[in-house]
C-alpha cells in the first residue's frame, strides 16, 4: 500500500479530465472508472466495485427492425411520438443536437409517400442509451449506437428495394 497525500489529488484529477466526457454507457466512463479503481487500490486494502442497473424508461411493444425483420438495438427518445407501425426507405437527414454537447449524424424514415415516419440519431462511438428530447414531436425518433450505423447505410444506399423499420411486429 502507497502512501498518497493531497499533492497527488492534482495528478488524478487531471488523469480524469483527460478521459474526456464522460457519459452513462461510454467507453471514456467505463476507463476512469477502472483508473479510479487503481488508484483507490494503491490507497485502500480491499476496493470494491458495485454495479447497479440504471432504470430508464421503457416503450413496450416496440421494436425497430431492419428490412429482415432482425431487432436494431435503439431507444426511443423520451418526449417524441409514437406510430401504430410505420415503414419506408431510409435517408440521411443531416444533423440532431443533442444537449447541446453532441451533433450526431440523423436519419429519416420516408414512407412511399414521401412523408416521414421516423427519425434515427446514431450516437457516434458508442451504443444506444436513453435520451430525451428538447422539443416534444409527433414523431417517433430513435437512438441507434455507432455499430448500428452500418445497417442503415446499407438500407439508405439500396433505395431501389424497399427497406422496412416498423414499430409492434404485432400491429
Amino acid at each position: 500500500m502507497q502512501k498518497h497525500d493531497r499533492s497527488n489529488m492534482q495528478e488524478v484529477w487531471e488523469k480524469l479530465v483527460d478521459f474526456g466526457i464522460k457519459p452513462m454507457g461510454s467507453d471514456n466512463l467505463q476507463r476512469a472508472g477502472e483508473y479510479l479503481y487503481q488508484v483507490m487500490a494503491e490507497i485502500c486494502d480491499q476496493v470494491e466495485i458495485h454495479q447497479y442497473q440504471v432504470p430508464c424508461w421503457e416503450v413496450k411493444d416496440w421494436r425497430l427492425e431492419d428490412q429482415n425483420g432482425k431487432e436494431i438495438k435503439s431507444y426511443l427518445f423520451l418526449e417524441s411520438g409514437s406510430s401504430e407501425k410505420f415503414e419506408g426507405y431510409v435517408e440521411f437527414a443531416g444533423y440532431h443536437r443533442v444537449w447541446d454537447m453532441y451533433v450526431w449524424r440523423r436519419y429519416k424514415i420516408v414512407d412511399a409517400e414521401g412523408r416521414i415516419c421516423a427519425y434515427i440519431t446514431v450516437r457516434e462511438n458508442e451504443g444506444a442509451i436513453p435520451q430525451m428530447l428538447f422539443a416534444k414531436s409527433d414523431l417517433p425518433h430513435f437512438m441507434v449506437g455507432s455499430k448500428e450505423e452500418a445497417i442503415l447505410k446499407e438500407a439508405e444506399k439500396k433505395q431501389s428495394a424497399f427497406k422496412r423499420i416498423c414499430g409492434n411486429k404485432d400491429k
